[in-house]
C-alpha cells in the first residue's frame, strides 16, 4: 500500500473511514502498523487536533463549558464512530423527505425553508 494521503489520515483519525469503508480502515491500520512515516504523520495530526481542542477550550468564557470530544458525543448518543452518518446517506434521507418550498428562489438570500409532504 502506498503512503496514506492527508485526507485518508484525517478520515481514519476522526473515525469517518471506519464508518464509510471499514475494509479500507483495516487496510490503513495494517499499513500504519508497518509504516513508521505514516504512523508519525498520524500521531502528529492527532497532537495538532488535541492541542487545537485544548486551545479552543481556553477561549470559552468561564460560564460555558467546553464541548466534549466527538467520540464522547457519539458514545453518549449510543453510537460509536461506526454509526456516523455519511454525507451520501444524509443527502439520500433529505431527498426522501420531498421537495422544499421556495427552493431555487431568490438565490443568495436566506429565507425560510419548510419541508413539503412527499409527492407534492
Amino acid at each position: 500500500m502506498p503512503h496514506a494521503d492527508e485526507g485518508r489520515l484525517h478520515a481514519y483519525l476522526d473515525g469517518a473511514l471506519h464508518a464509510e469503508a471499514p475494509e479500507a480502515a483495516r487496510a490503513l491500520g495494517r499499513h500504519l502498523d508497518a509504516c513508521a512515516d505514516c504512523r508519525a504523520r498520524l500521531e502528529s495530526e492527532r497532537a495538532i487536533r488535541d492541542e487545537a481542542g485544548a486551545l479552543l477550550g481556553l477561549s470559552l468564557p468561564p460560564s460555558v463549558s467546553a464541548a466534549p470530544p466527538w467520540d464522547e458525543i457519539l458514545h453518549r448518543a449510543g453510537r460509536g464512530t461506526e454509526g456516523t452518518t455519511s454525507a451520501a446517506s444524509t443527502a439520500a434521507g433529505m431527498d426522501a423527505m420531498g421537495p422544499v418550498e421556495g427552493a431555487g428562489k431568490r438565490p443568495g438570500r436566506p429565507g425560510r425553508i419548510r419541508w413539503l409532504p412527499a409527492g407534492r
